[in-house]
């Protein structure tokens, strides 16, 4: 049985979403954060851009966002970057609550300080380059998942639209 050109696009079609779909095992996830610590002075917001690592662990790869350390300086500073500043490793506990992360911690930077964002044991701590070390024993620090499809999601909504667009051509062709 030979397939017809549009049948053969169709498969081959199909066969690309598929391995768009097997490739995307490692896809990029967006947690958004928020740290409140009322008690230090400290308020941070943002989001993580990370990779899973599997069992729950995920590498930072950039974040976005302010803190405000009244330590420091009494206006919020934007995030320049990821740092390994304190020894960080940069990865994230999701859903390890309530400190996300590990004894070696989040290291970012703003214009004016580094930071690291690290588990005590006993909660969290920040550490900075201006000298300070706090214990946030007053904070709130909150991580979420950010909803935001998958490449294989889309490598099958193209797939489908594509087999629906070649379908009505043939249905419109016959007739």
């Amino acid at each position: 049985m030979k397939l017809s050109k549009r049948a053969t696009n169709i498969w081959f079609g199909c066969l690309f979403a598929a391995a768009l779909s097997i490739s995307s095992v490692h896809a990029q996830i967006i947690f958004s954060f928020n740290l409140n610590d009322s008690g230090n002075g400290i308020t941070m917001s943002g989001t993580f851009d990370a990779n899973s690592l599997g069992s729950g662990k995920y590498a930072i790869l950039s974040l976005s966002g302010s803190v405000l350390d009244t330590n420091v300086s009494s206006s919020p500073e934007n995030f320049t970057g990821l740092s390994l500043y304190g020894g960080s490793d940069n990865t994230l506990l999701y859903p390890k609550a309530p400190q996300y992360v590990d004894a070696n911690g989040i290291g970012f930077s703003t214009t004016s300080t580094q930071y690291n964002l690290y588990d005590t044991g006993s909660g969290l701590g920040l550490l900075d380059t201006q000298g300070g070390n706090f214990l946030l024993t007053s904070s709130t620090f909150a991580v979420t998942e950010s909803s935001a499809p998958e490449p294989s999601t889309w490598a099958m909504l193209l797939c489908g639209m594509g087999l629906l667009f070649f379908c009505r051509r043939a249905c419109f062709s016959r007739t």
